[in-house]
């Protein structure tokens, strides 16, 4: 991202491909955000509020530690806490809460070098139970991130009910001059079980292109709640063994 702009707005989609037990699969249309975070408060206008009520709005409490600190803060003391050094810009990228509501699955924070090189993601997850988890992914040889980059990181949150904490996640980051991809594949020691993956290609970040895209879209955030819950629904009715919460926390319990 140039450093004389200060955010993107994205207009693109999310994949969901579902490998077993059942194969289903699903795309629809999304648009999300990604700001320089050292403009954060220069970024605040009548369509995208900063940690106010707005058509549209960021708020720090709705990620990292989620009690409204810095952002940016947060996030480097996380990387360097996993002995990874980003002394450059940190980009972060999210749905932006509509007209007050948001449900936001995956945020992620993309960590530079003074050089502009990529070298760490962090994503930032939540799931319908309430609960969140920060992944920190990086090259384990401590070289910058390509778009050949697959970085590995252990499931630790339960997030689809119809599969255990257990296995791995492998993410593919793809970065280009107008267009951005983040594949995370969801896998267990036989093999892919789900894949799922959010694209999209960029206008600067404006009142203009903010308004188009929410035009386009008025219902983003709330479509993506009940597209979670509609899929669940379906999946559940084709018989799949449905692990609540209450469910994971007893098995983890009676695991020694």
């Amino acid at each position: 991202m140039n450093d004389a702009v200060m955010g993107w707005v994205y207009e693109g989609r999310v994949m969901h491909e579902r490998l077993h037990p059942h194969l289903h699969g699903f795309v629809y249309p999304v648009f999300y955000v990604r700001v320089n975070l050292k403009f954060w408060a220069e970024l605040d206008q009548f369509w995208l509020g900063i940690d106010r009520w707005a058509p549209l709005a960021l708020h720090q409490r709705d990620m990292g530690p989620r009690d409204g600190s810095d952002l940016s803060v947060w996030a480097r003391q996380l990387w360097s806490s996993h002995g990874i050094e980003v002394n450059g810009d940190i980009h972060m990228q999210t749905f932006p809460r509509i007209m007050g509501y948001a449900f936001v699955p995956v945020s992620f924070f993309y960590g530079y070098d003074e050089q502009g090189c990529l070298r760490s993601v962090i994503a930032d997850v939540n799931n319908t139970f309430g609960q969140h988890c920060h992944y920190v992914v990086a090259d384990t040889n401590g070289r910058p991130l390509t778009e050949h980059s697959v970085l590995r990181v252990e499931k630790s949150m339960h997030v689809s009910p119809f599969f255990k904490v257990e296995g791995h996640y492998e993410f593919h980051v793809r970065e280009q001059d107008s267009t951005s991809f983040m594949g995370i594949d969801y896998c267990d020691d036989d093999g892919c079980l789900i894949k799922t993956a959010i694209s999209g290609s960029r206008q600067p970040l404006g009142a203009s292109s903010l308004r188009r895209a929410w035009l386009k879209q008025p219902l983003l955030t709330v479509g993506i709640t009940a597209r979670i819950l509609g899929q669940a629904l379906r999946l559940w009715s084709q018989g799949l063994t449905f692990y609540s919460l209450n469910k994971i926390n007893r098995m983890r319990r009676m695991t020694p």
